[in-house]
């Protein structure tokens, strides 16, 4: 397993994170109720990415 982790690794977690809470924060306000229910699974994965990236940054 490997625990160093170089800085561009960092900036490019930072940035993915950066980009998705953005495109969620835009999804939620641009998205009627009505189709949360037909994206629900993609917010989801979408969300699941956001918290495995929070968890990479976390053990940084």
């Amino acid at each position: 397993m490997q625990y160093f982790t170089p800085l561009y690794d960092i900036v490019a977690i930072e940035k993915q994170m950066m980009e998705l809470t953005m495109w969620l924060q835009v999804y939620i306000i641009e998205k009627p109720k009505s189709c949360w229910k037909i994206d629900a699974g993609y917010i989801i994965k979408k969300v699941k990415d956001i918290g495995v990236i929070a968890y990479i940054s976390g053990i940084l």
